[in-house]
């Protein structure tokens, strides 16, 4: 471009450069012929004619010292600290991988003399843990919180929250170091946590030192945050693998220390959480996650060991099951601090994945105490309140012997059901909860009823526990499980017409019952919830 004076860019008013910079942040640069002169008096325009020579302007056309001079003030070498947000990290490192028009022009620009020293001068940052806790008088809160610093966050620790290139765009271009923290103490890692950017967190685990590893992801709060149990309070699993197999490659972790970090309410939240390939790892390492015989856990509120925390929270089930079938030192019948076999607690819960199993494995006819009615998980499962106990319910009704569902136990599991419903409408109407919803509870309600009273035997309609169940009802209010327990309230049974009612009933196979377990239809399945990450105290308590 003939005639290209520095000076003509001071005449560009704020409308020239907002649109510029908004072409080079979303990558909209093409080349081409170009279409419009160089004018020396823009700022004579008009705003909006301002913003339609600029959008007109083939940036990829200019002169190298022009596009070094927008990209100078785009990052704020010129024109204040102001404008290092994480966006123009993340404009830089994409123009630069996208082998677009401007790739060569911003590498030129990047290894020209001057250029990495302005970054690191925006950006400042500690080369290593030792070399924060050193200066970490200078910043001791974030800096948005305080009026020391000129910018309002570090766009580093920002951008690298957001996409894991950017780290690796200031990490290539030696900007900062895969090991640094931040003005206010936090490391690129903490800021993975954050997000958390998965990307981020393996490109991080993969390259720092492991010394690194054994830090505190952020020297500002040292305690109950070391970065092993953090990576896996976020769900990452597979980089937590990755984290500690570089320590012990690394001979950085000795057992004394992983034992420290490792406590039994740690573990007791791996066994909640973790995939096997983490209890896997640990186990290598010499850490069994599954022998906590008694440690009170907030989910559940009571001493639990680490049968009882995997049955009702992990999802990966069964598997994990097995898995502490093999290596733990406790077996499937292990007993809670209220006395409940794993199956009775998960049956308090939501997680249906190990249901099953351990239903194989704990006798679903035991009680919690002795002399106490028989079959306790159907009766945990009867009263919860859970979107997917109606799932669990069916399938230990699945696993109990025909024997059992005399007229008694019938009333027994039947009362319960309904007591878990009127429980639930009392919470509701108190404002002690607000989901699930009564009309959700109402059909998980009637969905539990419909497959007990199938099991019970022609005998049911207009016996004394009929009669009984049916006054319960009543009393409470529950008229939606009428037509569950039955059409009629007659003053003696009456089997013939006990069986047409059943015969005549629509019905359909569950999917986990193994076709043993048949159910009455869910008047309006649109009202039915998908699974919810709600997991306070257990629902078996009104």
């Amino acid at each position: 471009m003939v005639g290209f004076d520095e000076k003509m860019l001071d005449s560009w008013g704020p409308a020239v450069w907002g649109v510029i910079f908004d072409r080079l942040q979303s990558g909209s640069v093409k080349g081409g012929v170009l279409q419009v002169a160089w004018p020396s008096n823009v700022d004579k325009k008009t705003a909006a004619q301002q913003i339609q020579w600029a959008t007109k302007l083939p940036l990829a056309q200019l002169p190298q010292k022009a596009l070094e001079i927008i990209f100078d003030r785009m990052v704020g070498f010129s024109v204040g600290v102001r404008y290092m947000e994480e966006k123009k990290i993340h404009a830089m490192h994409g123009l630069v991988q996208n082998n677009g028009p401007l790739k060569d022009s911003v590498e030129k620009w990047l290894k020209r003399p001057g250029t990495v020293e302005k970054w690191r001068e925006l950006i400042r940052s500690y080369k290593d843990y030792e070399d924060a806790l050193t200066h970490l008088t200078d910043c001791t809160t974030f800096p948005r919180e305080t009026d020391n610093h000129p910018f309002k966050t570090n766009p580093a620790y920002d951008a690298a929250r957001q996409c894991a290139s950017c780290l690796d765009f200031l990490i290539y271009y030696e900007i900062v170091t895969a090991t640094g923290y931040d003005l206010s103490g936090r490391s690129w890692l903490e800021a993975g946590l954050n997000g958390p950017n998965m990307d981020l967190l393996t490109f991080i685990v993969s390259h720092a030192y492991p010394k690194h590893l054994t830090k505190p992801r952020d020297i500002r709060q040292t305690h109950e945050n070391h970065i092993l149990l953090s990576l896996v309070g976020v769900g990452a699993f597979s980089q937590f693998v990755i984290a500690l197999n570089r320590l012990r490659e690394a001979k950085l972790l000795p057992i004394e220390e992983l034992r420290r970090i490792f406590h039994k309410a740690a573990m007791h939240e791996f066994c909640a959480v973790a995939p096997i390939a983490v209890a896997e790892a640990l186990y290598q390492h010499g850490i069994n996650i599954g022998n906590v015989e008694h440690q009170y856990h907030e989910l559940g509120g009571q001493l639990e060991s680490s049968w009882h925390i995997a049955a009702a929270f992990n999802p990966a089930g069964a598997e994990f099951m097995a898995w502490l079938e093999k290596f733990s030192m406790l077996t499937p019948e292990v007993r809670n601090s209220e006395n409940m076999n794993p199956l009775m607690y998960a049956a308090c819960f939501d997680e249906p994945a190990s249901i099953e199993w351990l239903c194989q494995k704990c006798d679903p006819l035991q009680p919690r105490l002795d002399g106490g009615p028989r079959g306790y998980a159907l009766i945990c499962a009867a009263r919860s309140s859970y979107i997917h106990s109606g799932e669990i319910f069916s399938i230990i009704l699945s696993h109990l012997p025909e024997e059992l569902f005399s007229n008694e136990y019938g009333k027994i599991f039947g009362t319960e059901i309904a007591e878990g419903l009127a429980s639930h409408k009392r919470k509701l109407a108190d404002g002690r909860t607000t989901e699930p919803t009564q009309n959700v509870m109402e059909l998980l309600a009637v969905r539990k009823m419909q497959a007990l009273v199938r099991r019970l035997g022609n005998f049911w309609p207009g016996s004394e526990w009929h009669l009984a169940l049916n006054a319960f009802v009543h009393g409470n209010d529950l008229i939606v499980l009428k037509h569950s327990i039955g059409t009629g309230t007659h003053d003696r049974p009456n089997p013939a017409r006990a069986r047409s009612i059943r015969n005549n009933r629509p019905t359909h196979i569950t999917a986990r019952s193994g076709g043993r377990q048949t159910l009455g239809p869910i008047r309006d399945p649109s009202n039915m919830v998908t699974k919810t990450t709600r997991r306070p105290g257990s629902s078996r308590y009104s």
